[in-house]
């Protein structure tokens, strides 16, 4: 197996609704995002933290044992830990915990397969649920007819299908940090019959997607996909909805756009409605001209600059030393463990923190863009690579 499926599971809201994106897609290098990264935190914390539950591991260095773990790591692990436990016979049931499940055995018509968060198989009721963490705050996920979790089940029952009958299947989604009116865990049960009529459709979806120039259908699933910069339906699509709601806007650096406080309850409602998606593209746009820009493309009227520094430690273990030396019982008493700079000045303030400058560095985590007129100075494309490191072809 590659390190990649072109048609991942978790992709499926996507390639389900746009026949074009697989093809489009290729060759384009992803640029994760804070969520994104935040959300892989969470589910290696969540897989540590489920193996030590299940007896798999005592590790002192894994899931709440590692660093950056609060108190909003620990409510929303916990959450999803204590909802897969629930349902755990651990004498009786196969238990998967990020586990590649893959629907070879079914021969689809092109490589399909994903990581299932977590799933327990009972044998003795031939029971399968299939667990899937959400971690993020934005977007509340549905499990009705979620079709990433219908794909996991079903390379559950390829690899079983020799081995056991499965009848009953429960879905469910884990999502502690969004709002919805079903509340954070949510469950969806079905059949495996079920499962099976939609991996038809799942392969029928490949097969679309794999012909010869496959139409684009624009939608708000397009907020995931790598080619929407450069995508003239999705584009398209983004600028009527900004005319539908705005009108023809005059061709000017800064039109005048109407004052909330002069919009109808259904201007508003449209305008919110509608604004999501053009919202999303200019963001995608934000990322593509960026990612250019770091590959030394000039954007008129915008320029690479140096993101906020942040303080670190020039060396950590010589920072601890000077630091339990020269506070002494202070350190034991309220620090415990080696702080980063601005976490020990909150403790200690600004004065208290003084005698260390020495041992402290500012260091930018990065480039932005921004426009021409930001005060922060411009970095060339090459020297942005030569400050921050080689950068990946676009």
């Amino acid at each position: 197996m590659s390190a990649h499926c072109e048609f991942a599971p978790s992709a499926w809201e996507r390639i389900g609704n746009c026949a074009a994106t697989v093809q489009r897609s290729r060759g384009i290098v992803g640029v994760s995002s804070a969520a994104a990264i935040e959300g892989t935190f969470y589910h290696e914390i969540g897989a540590e933290e489920l193996a030590r539950a299940l007896g798999w591991h005592d590790d002192r260095d894994k899931g709440f044992y590692r660093d950056g773990v609060d108190d909003d790591v620990r409510a929303a692990v916990e959450l999803y830990v204590d909802t897969v436990m629930s349902v755990v016979d651990a004498q009786n049931d196969y238990v998967w915990v990020e586990q590649k499940v893959d629907l070879a055995p079914f021969n689809p018509p092109a490589p399909l397969w994903g990581t299932t968060d977590a799933a327990v198989f009972k044998p003795l009721t031939r029971h399968l649920i299939t667990f899937d963490g959400k971690f993020g705050k934005g977007i509340p996920v549905e499990v009705h007819n979620n079709f990433q979790l219908r794909i996991y089940c079903g390379g559950i029952i390829a690899q079983l299908q020799h081995e056991h009958q499965i009848e009953r299947v429960d879905l469910v989604i884990v999502q502690p940090r969004c709002r919805h009116h079903q509340g954070p865990v949510r469950q969806e049960t079905t059949t495996a019959a079920d499962i099976l009529m939609s991996m038809a459709e799942v392969f029928g979806d490949q097969v679309r997607a794999l012909q010869p120039n496959p139409p684009a259908t624009p939608g708000e699933w397009c907020r995931w996909c790598p080619a929407a910069p450069t995508c003239p339906e999705y584009r398209q699509r983004a600028l009527t909805v900004a005319q539908d709601t705005f009108g023809n806007l005059p061709d000017e650096v800064h039109p005048q756009l109407p004052q909330p406080i002069h919009l109808s309850d259904n201007d508003l409602g449209a305008i919110l409605s509608r604004g999501t998606l053009f919202e999303t593209w200019l963001d995608q746009v934000r990322q593509h001209a960026h990612h250019r820009a770091e590959h030394g493309h000039f954007i008129p009227g915008w320029k690479l600059v140096a993101k906020r520094a942040t303080r670190k430690w020039v060396d950590e273990q010589e920072a601890e030393s000077t630091l339990r030396y020269s506070l002494g019982e202070a350190y034991e008493l309220h620090i415990h463990k080696l702080k980063s700079p601005a976490q020990l000045e909150k403790e200690v303030g600004k004065k208290g923190l003084r005698p260390f400058h020495d041992i402290i560095q500012a260091e930018s985590s990065g480039t932005t863009l921004a426009p021409d007129y930001d005060a922060r100075p411009g970095l060339a494309g090459m020297d942005a690579q030569q400050v921050f490191g080689a950068l990946p072809d676009a």
